[in-house]
């Protein structure tokens, strides 16, 4: 069974989709390894105000390559993958869908 929006109790508006491109870096006063732990579904409820991922796959941690979660804002869903997760170049990639 696959978990979708709707069976993790989180609704989607299709006509309302959009398209955002993203891309920064984040300067921080500390190593990338003490940093790293910070930047994934788990890790951002650490920094990130009112951070609630609901992880699908998978289910225990939502951390590594392929991860997929869920966050809520307002009255919209995301649906976050990261697609590279390398501690050891400090690099981690996720794209969020709308």
């Amino acid at each position: 069974m696959y978990l979708t929006p709707q069976r993790a109790g989180m609704t989607t508006e299709s006509s309302m989709r959009i398209h955002i491109e993203k891309a920064g870096v984040v300067a921080m006063a500390m190593s990338a390894a003490e940093a790293f732990p910070l930047f994934n579904a788990e890790g951002e409820r650490r920094w990130v105000a009112g951070w609630d991922p609901h992880c699908v796959y998978p289910l225990e941690s939502g951390v590594g390559e392929g991860a997929v979660f869920l966050t809520r804002k307002g009255t919209g869903t995301a649906t976050w993958v990261q697609t590279r997760h390398d501690p050891a170049a400090g690099v981690a990639l996720q794209q969020g869908i709308y």
